[in-house]
């Protein structure tokens, strides 16, 4: 008699299983998947002058109209400043996903990985910034790729 009643519970519960099994499994939404770094909006440098020291009343000059171009921009921004050039700790990638030669270091922001040339991942990994070497990499917050 119990025994009865355990081969009906354990296929009652093996139906009801199955249900709920099939149920999440066809009226699971879809999450909507990112489509490439395309649409991510790329993160701006941290400057490392933040708060630039005010000048005395007699060095202050007339302010001159803004720059037009990026070479203007360049030849503004003073040496090692982060706004350009090869002075950067960081670059974005190319549009293809590629680094360029002066930054060969590839990092993910989603893994805080880098990824170094030669490595087992480095050629299927589609950067998020390019760094100058591991160092400046480490020094950003993210850690060597295990492989």
């Amino acid at each position: 008699m119990s025994r009865k009643f355990v081969r009906r519970g354990f296929k009652l519960g093996a139906a009801i299983g199955a249900v709920f099994f099939l149920a999440q499994v066809f009226l699971r939404k879809q999450a909507p998947k990112p489509e490439d770094n395309a649409t991510r909006t790329p993160v701006q440098p941290k400057l490392q002058n933040a708060t630039p020291e005010a000048p005395a009343d007699d060095e202050v000059e007339a302010p001159s109209a803004s720059p037009s171009s990026a070479a203007e921009v360049a030849e503004a921004a003073p040496p090692g400043d982060d706004l350009g050039g090869t002075d950067a700790p960081w670059v974005d990638p190319l549009p293809d996903g590629i680094c360029p030669d002066t930054h060969p270091v590839k990092a993910k922001l989603s893994s805080k990985i880098f990824h170094v040339p030669g490595g087992l991942a480095y050629d299927r990994t589609t950067p998020d910034r390019c760094y100058r070497d591991a160092a400046t990499a480490e020094a950003d917050g993210f850690r060597a790729a295990k492989r």
